[in-house]
């Protein structure tokens, strides 16, 4: 004999669709003890038809604009969800496709300050809706802030027009889908501060129009795509503090419009690719606090716009190049918690000089870490390089050098 139920649950609790559209609800019933009842069969109801039906698995398809009451019930106990369905065609401001992706996104992402401006299903102006911003008869702007918990919805790649996607919150959840590259007009790609994990798409190699990439402090995973290197618009490019892991792809040395480039805070391992050094228009390079070895390429010297070089933390080995000294332009150059080996070049213990007297001694300190590291590093003992280190401690600001 069958255990009766003894309560039963619906989720989502709360479902927001177009007409026409469908969505499938899911049930978990249980017995007296807790126990799952996974085959117990419930009985699906709307209050509202007009609005939407349900069938008998669960399927619910919105009819027309308003709000319905779907019902779960098995013997004697009953759980509800809410179902809103806003009609997209009744509106004329952006086509039925964005405005179905927007319901997409605004179910995936229950953002408290992403809160649709009256009821959902009394038809209103989506480009009325806080956070979304419309030009040209299309959806060109979507920011989003913090979440109690939400993903980014794959339909996000419906909004064709979108030049601006900003999404932060340190509960969106997920994987960021490959949809993303259907966005070609898009300029700004923002989501950082949150919980999104696996991969980054290659698919983000087909912005072509992308200027700005922030997909920092997230817990992304897998390799940097090397489909990243044909942003030819590309002025900045963040993705420090993940959790990617492999080598830094040597077609990042196509970025010809890129400004700051920072992979900081990763697993990266192998070398420094050498074709970084052809960044002519490079001003900020991070690569501190990775796995990466080998040497420090002498290319790096060519980065003329180069005014801060942050490679610390890692396991770099080999000589400093004295090319590094030809960065006339750096203010900020860290080089400690390597295993770098032989004499400091002359030409690079001046830069750290320059750095010390543009920052002062309080402020060098704060690049050196307990264990510097560069133990094999030395300096001549003679009044060029004591005048490079200003207040003659034995160390060049940002290098480190022993256990000094």
């Amino acid at each position: 004999m069958a255990l009766p139920a003894d309560s039963v649950n619906v989720y989502p609790a709360r479902y927001t669709l177009g007409a026409g559209e469908t969505a499938r609800l899911n049930r978990s019933v249980f017995g007296p003890s807790g126990e799952a009842l996974p085959y117990r069969k419930v009985t699906w109801t709307s209050s509202d038809e007009a609005v939407a039906t349900i069938d008998t698995s669960g399927l619910v398809t919105g009819v027309g604009a308003g709000a319905a009451t779907i019902t779960a019930s098995v013997d004697g106990h009953s759980a509800r969800a809410s179902v809103s369905v806003f009609d997209c065609s009744a509106q004329t401001s952006i086509p039925a496709s964005q405005c179905l992706a927007l319901i997409a996104m605004y179910d995936a992402y229950t953002d408290s300050e992403w809160r649709i401006t009256g009821s959902l299903a009394a038809g209103p102006d989506p480009c009325s809706w806080s956070g979304v911003t419309c030009a040209g008869g299309s959806v060109s702007g979507l920011v989003l802030g913090t979440t109690p918990e939400g993903s980014i919805s794959y339909k996000v790649g419906d909004l064709s027009g979108l030049t601006r996607l900003e999404v932060t919150g340190t509960h969106l959840v997920g994987s960021l889908p490959s949809t993303l590259g259907s966005l070609t007009k898009l300029e700004v790609l923002s989501i950082h501060s949150t919980s999104v994990s696996g991969s980054i798409p290659p698919e983000l190699g087909q912005l072509s129009n992308l200027k700005e990439l922030y997909l920092h402090s997230d817990s992304l995973t897998g390799p940097v795509p090397p489909e990243l290197g044909s942003l030819s618009q590309l002025t900045v490019m963040r993705l420090d503090d993940n959790q990617l892991t492999g080598s830094i792809p040597p077609e990042l040395g196509n970025l010809s419009s890129i400004q700051r480039l920072n992979l900081a805070g990763n697993r990266l391992s192998g070398s420094i690719p050498r074709q970084l050094g052809g960044l002519a228009t490079l001003q900020a390079l991070g690569l501190m606090a990775n796995q990466l070895t080998g040497a420090i390429p002498k290319e790096l010297g060519n980065l003329s716009s180069l005014t801060n070089l942050a490679l610390f933390d890692n396991q770099l080995s080999g000589s400093i190049p004295a090319e590094i000294g030809n960065l006339a332009k750096l203010d900020t150059l860290t080089l400690y918690a390597n295993q770098l080996t032989g004499v400091v070049p002359l030409s690079v213990a001046l830069l750290g000089g320059r750095v010390q007297s543009q920052f002062n001694r309080n402020a060098c300190l704060l690049f050196v870490p307990i264990i510097p590291g560069n133990t094999g590093l030395s300096i001549p003992d003679t009044q060029d390089y004591r005048d490079a280190d200003l207040d003659a401690d034995g160390e060049i600001c940002g290098i480190a050098i022993g256990g000094q």
